[in-house]
């Protein structure tokens, strides 16, 4: 027997960590299958391909991964993107990452898809990502990611009854919560507002910032709030009754954790996941708070729904044993407009000015090769 289902390596160009930080351990079952290289061991992702059955990445933009990707296209070989968190507006439509040489041609972030495959957090991603390559032959899955957690029957970080936690509010924003200055300067209004309205109602607050202008912004706002950002977001959680921050995974964990959970509104963008409470420079701050503490119970219950339509409770390996089997991803989708678009731009940004004639004889060469593995 010829062809892929001979191949049985899953090769992953990142890190052991990296990968296993969103999907769990690598089971004892594929143990010998996986293998993982970062994406500059040249030489050895090359002397690999050959016995692979599957190509996996969890970066978009980089050009160095996707010219991995497109070569292990043209072997024959399936490959698939692991998308490693939630969606957000600004993130997919604003990265900075995708003005990076080779990177141009995605009109958005996932748009398009250049993998045979995409698996994504949950449902209402998978269905976004597909909506946004329609028609192209993508196929897509779902995963549990370990770094947010099952959305079924989650565990309360810590045994403390809610009365006992340190603090009423934790405030906390992405790494990276805005993209420019206008956007940071509409959050720190927000953060000012937000902080302000805790200090006057005597709450206990604790804030978790990153960007040092913001927490100076906090710091003034509420100035009896307690300060940390060494320890782990599960860390701060396990103290706290309430959550309030920016789009992020944050605020999917938060509800994962059974905590009323309100998003900062300083942007004008739509929203991917809604979470109980928004929170905005019009709110009723008073009353917004009141109710998170109360646990409103209809507003629980849309968060309850949020986590059912965001995230997934299937097995990444799983998926991988079907493969493995030859049960799904049985073959390669042919490359379209918006793959080989995508590809010039990479072998641009990989090789410069020499892309335009060198890139037809590398296309030549992994065609030739992948015949020359089939027969």
């Amino acid at each position: 027997m010829s062809g892929p289902h001979r191949k049985k390596l899953f090769l992953v160009l990142a890190s052991r960590r990296a990968f296993e930080a969103f999907t769990g351990p690598v089971p004892a079952s594929l143990e010998q299958n996986f293998r993982f290289l970062k994406p500059r061991n040249a030489a050895r992702i090359r002397a690999l391909l050959p016995a692979c059955r599957l190509v996996i990445s969890k970066s978009y933009p980089r050009p160095r991964v996707n010219g991995w990707i497109f070569e292990a296209r043209r072997l024959g070989i399936p490959t698939l993107l692991l998308v490693d968190g939630p969606l957000e507006w600004a993130n997919v439509h604003h990265n900075p990452s995708l003005s990076r040489p080779g990177a141009e041609a995605a009109r958005a972030l996932f748009e398009p898809v250049v993998h045979d495959a995409v698996a994504c957090i949950g449902d209402a991603q998978s269905t976004w990502i597909a909506h946004k390559n329609e028609g192209r032959g993508v196929t897509r899955m779902s995963y549990a990611s370990q770094r947010i957690g099952s959305s079924h029957d989650a565990a309360t970080p810590n045994s403390q009854s809610e009365a006992d936690r340190r603090f009423d509010f934790l405030v906390s924003t992405a790494k990276t919560p805005a993209f420019d200055e206008r956007e940071k300067a509409n959050l720190a209004t927000v953060l000012a507002a937000c902080g302000e309205a805790l200090e006057a109602a005597g709450y206990r607050t604790l804030v978790r910032l990153f960007d040092p202008d913001l927490r100076r912004t906090m710091a003034a706002a509420a100035p009896s709030a307690t300060f940390e950002q060494d320890g782990s977001f599960e860390e701060a959680l396990a103290l706290t009754r309430c959550v309030i921050g920016t789009p992020s995974s944050v605020l999917l964990e938060a509800m994962q954790h059974r905590r009323p959970t309100g998003t900062l509104m300083f942007r004008d963008s739509p929203l991917f996941y809604q979470t109980g409470w928004l929170l905005g420079c019009n709110t009723d701050w008073r009353s917004s708070f009141e109710s998170m503490l109360a646990h409103d119970p209809a507003r629980i219950d849309l968060q309850r729904k949020t986590l059912r339509d965001n995230l997934s409770e299937e097995d990444f390996f799983a998926h991988c044993e079907r493969i493995a089997e030859g049960t799904l991803l049985p073959r390669v989708r042919p490359l379209d407009g918006a793959d080989l678009e995508f590809e010039n731009r990479v072998l641009r940004g990989l090789l410069g000015w020499r892309a335009r004639w060198l890139a037809p004889l590398l296309r030549v060469r992994s065609r030739s090769r992948g015949e020359t593995k089939d027969d």
